[in-house]
């Protein structure tokens, strides 16, 4: 489609060098930006799982089965990284790397929409190595956000593609229609705001008269969409509630969007304080009179903006449309989330873009200012993205960081503590859990990891009041279900264990653990078959579960199958696991005695 930005005030020509170079060299062009973009993040390759990773890769057993996410693109990725490489961090981070690549010359395709090839160049630039990013790109579980970006960008300029000059294009409208459709399939959240992206565009460029029509089918998906939409949306709110124990509650819209668009805006333009959790206890109330302020001018300024500088318009306007869901006055995310800005983060990048057209090539002197800017802020962005990379490199860097940014929140402060924990520091850790509760008593989980850490300084009578605690609070947590049935295991009370393991699965069908635990208690109280099908259930979850085989081949033995009992002795001694002398010796006497060869 005709480059509707490319008004007088808008296009003021270039240098000669920069045109030439940029009406030449696109593929040179791209080539950069695919460079800069790998080596501000060639230092997270090496990073490990941090955080969230644990359970949604190395702890799931789900991602050995990718028919089960044909609907979710990000964790089809995950599963065909898995079937590739196991649970080797190394090229789950080099996938989200590959992303942001690829996002970055679709945002200078996007950007292409707007402004020339160097400012779309400069802008794309921007994007490539602003630090904002690193929560998506250096954190594995980040991967949502640069697939949906994926999306977006590309379906954008689908979508774009079906209007040409002189006729529309059925074929890619349709694409777009059927790609929309496909992510809203799985899903609830960004991808629903593509029927308003294609629409703010629309509006913007003046060409809404001859495309309103285009517009139907895809509200149309959308409300389809959003006739099913209420039940994944209550649970949401029920389930971060729950986190802390509250009840699902209303804020004010207004002052939940003044606080959102401000700190969202703040580490945006200045990204110096990163943390994967921005939230405060409370916000003092004149610095949340100011943040409306701040909202109300921004809404007087896009009048003017629409009329003067329609590019950074639409850049705005994007940023704002895309915080919408933490506008919601019922909690259905957090207020504040640098990976929920990896998209609408487009906005730096146009305004640079926009500076470049409108003033760097009025003269010499703008340009060589301009350049000089630049660069200093290339480097800035580039230098912070490469520091921040350093703080995902393993948990105990990134809570560590975390807590020196963010020290008034209660969930950095669990962390620590269950970090201390691992540690054998358990003295520590205790005072991490105190302090976590004195923020937020009701928070279930730490009750649980409080519990954890008594019972592993022997305070039994400590921890099983901490998981009760925490079942009073959110009876369906599963963790404190099976830390219970430990509890109960290790006092030898064998029905009261293998209860508290029945509530675990319940709460989680796929906790191998309980599994096992419950092969144990069947074991410890007679019933070594029912201890077989337990320890066979664990193993369809985790086919190299070694402590399942290892305990199968005891339970076989018991039940007199000594060929199978030898076939799991093998596997478990083959992974590192070594038997009890006393049972090795029983299981060859037993197998030569029934004329089985060992």
């Amino acid at each position: 489609m005709p480059g509707f930005f490319r008004a007088p005030s808008f296009s003021i020509v270039a240098s000669a060098e920069i045109k030439q170079a940029g009406d030449k060299s696109p593929f040179f062009m791209l080539l950069a930006l695919i460079a800069a973009s790998f080596l501000v993040y060639a230092n997270s390759l090496d990073n490990a799982f941090v955080s969230d990773d644990i359970t949604t890769i190395s702890r799931n057993p789900l991602l050995a089965f990718p028919a089960r996410f044909l609907l979710n693109p990000s964790m089809l990725l995950m599963s065909l990284n898995f079937l590739a490489a196991g649970a080797r961090p190394f090229t789950y981070h080099l996938t989200n790397v590959l992303l942001h690549c690829l996002n970055v010359v679709l945002a200078f395709f996007f950007l292409r929409t707007f402004f020339s090839r160097p400012a779309s160049f400069l802008g794309a630039l921007i994007f490539a190595v602003h630090p904002i990013h690193t929560e998506a790109v250096a954190w594995v579980s980040g991967r949502p956000y640069l697939v949906i970006a994926a999306f977006l960008f590309s379906n954008f300029l689908i979508y774009q593609r079906a209007f040409g000059e002189r006729s529309f294009r059925r074929g890619p409208y349709v694409v777009s229609l059927c790609v929309f459709s496909y992510t809203v399939l799985g899903s609830f959240g960004f991808y629903l705001l593509f029927p308003a992206l294609i629409i703010l565009f629309d509006l913007t460029s003046g060409t809404w008269r001859a495309r309103w029509k285009s517009w139907i089918p895809f509200m149309a998906v959308l409300g389809l969409k959003l006739l099913f939409v209420q039940a994944p949306f209550i649970a949401r709110a029920r389930s971060l509630a729950s986190q802390t124990g509250s009840e699902v509650s209303w804020n004010n819209p207004l002052l939940t969007a003044a606080h959102s668009l401000y700190s969202n805006l703040a580490i945006l333009l200045w990204p110096g304080n990163l943390s994967l959790f921005h939230e405060t206890l409370r916000v003092e109330k004149a610095a949340l009179t100011l943040e409306v302020i701040l909202l109300f001018t921004l809404l007087a300024l896009l009048p003017f903006l629409f009329k003067k500088a329609k590019a950074v318009f639409f850049g705005l306007a994007v940023f704002m449309l895309f915080l919408l869901p933490t506008y919601s006055p019922v909690a259905i995310c957090c207020l504040v989330g640098e990976r929920y800005l990896y998209f609408s983060a487009i906005l730096a990048g146009i305004c640079f873009a926009f500076l470049y057209e409108k003033y760097a090539v009025r003269n010499s002197l703008y340009m060589r200012l301009f350049v000089l800017f630049f660069l200093v802020v290339v480097f800035a962005l580039s230098l912070r993205t490469m520091v921040r990379n350093e703080d995902w490199q393993d948990e105990i860097s990134f809570w560590s960081a975390s807590l020196k940014v963010s020290p008034d929140n209660p969930r950095v402060q669990a962390k620590m503590g269950d970090l201390y924990r691992q540690a054998g520091k358990f003295e520590d850790a205790l005072s991490f859990f105190e302090r976590a509760l004195a923020m937020a008593p009701q928070d279930a989980l730490t009750h649980n990891n409080l519990g954890v850490t008594y019972a592993q300084m022997e305070r039994r009578d400590d921890a099983a009041a901490a998981y009760r605690k925490a079942l009073s609070i959110k009876p369906d947590l599963a963790e404190a279900h099976f830390n219970l049935g430990n509890l109960f295991l290790a006092e030898k009370k064998y029905d009261d264990a293998l209860l508290s393991y029945r509530r675990a699965l319940q709460a989680n069908p796929f906790l191998a653990e309980a599994y096992v635990n419950s092969g144990v208690a069947h074991m410890n109280s007679g019933s070594p078959q029912e201890a077989v099908r337990n320890y066979q259930k664990a193993l369809e979850m985790f086919p190299q579960h070694i402590v399942a085989h290892a305990n199968l081949a005891v339970a076989y033995y018991e039940i007199g199958q000594y060929r199978l009992a030898q076939e799991h002795f093998r596997r478990a001694y083959a992974s590192g696991y070594r038997f009890n002398p006393e049972f090795t010796r029983k299981l060859t006497l037993a197998q030569e005695g029934a004329g089985q060869s060992p």
